[in-house]
């Protein structure tokens, strides 16, 4: 496999040079992502899509996260990252219609991987109505996708619940098939529960209920 690299910068976003992908994780190097959630109504109800993370994955296996999100590269901008939509959900949506909510930096560490990241956040509100049919996600990267329902997330990370079921899908013989799955907060990628409710608050301000 080809070495990926990755522009690296300083605390202030300067541009500093570029690193390996396998450095900059070792090191701590300050790096571009690109985030994306997308959200919409399933079952007549305002919810956001949330990936569980393949179990092979290095990073936070088998915890739940954004819908999209990947590293941009070498020479990339956040226009680049649209790709990670599609690779890992099956969507394909241009990135002129994803709508920018903020640029953030985020650290979390873990026992392999130490990420410093900025984080270019997007958003986009789906047109239609949620269906498994609509995605297509391969087993390395995406375990199973939810339409996770607003409320039942706010009641979570307001600690009203201590435990929600999300409906989804993930990959059968053939073809994705429904799954259920009793959820807690632990089982989201380790972010402060201020970065969930923003984007609960985001969605419902700009979605509508």
């Amino acid at each position: 496999m080809a070495t990926e690299y990755l522009d690296v910068f300083d605390s202030q976003h300067q541009l500093a040079g570029y690193a390996s992908r396998e450095e900059v994780h070792r090191l701590g190097l300050w790096h571009q992502t690109f985030h994306c959630w997308i959200g919409g109504h399933y079952q007549g109800r305002l919810a956001i899509l949330v990936q569980r993370r393949a179990k092979d994955k290095a990073n936070h296996p088998g915890l739940l996260d954004i819908s999209a999100a990947g590293h941009l590269q070498r020479g990339e901008g956040p226009e680049d990252g649209v790709r990670e939509i599609e690779e890992e959900l099956g969507l394909h949506i241009a990135f002129e219609h994803l709508r920018f909510v903020s640029m953030s930096q985020e650290s979390l560490r873990t026992e392999t991987e130490w990420n410093n990241e900025f984080c270019f956040e997007y958003a986009h509100v789906l047109s239609r109505p949620i269906i498994g049919e609509m995605f297509c996600f391969q087993d390395a990267e995406v375990a199973a996708l939810y339409a996770a329902d607003l409320e039942s997330l706010e009641s979570l990370f307001a600690s009203r619940e201590p435990a929600i079921v999300l409906h989804g899908w993930e990959n059968g013989p053939r073809q994705l098939v429904p799954v259920d799955h009793l959820v807690r907060c632990g089982d989201f990628v380790p972010r402060p529960l201020e970065y969930y409710r923003r984007w609960l608050g985001w969605f419902r301000g700009s979605a509508g209920s």
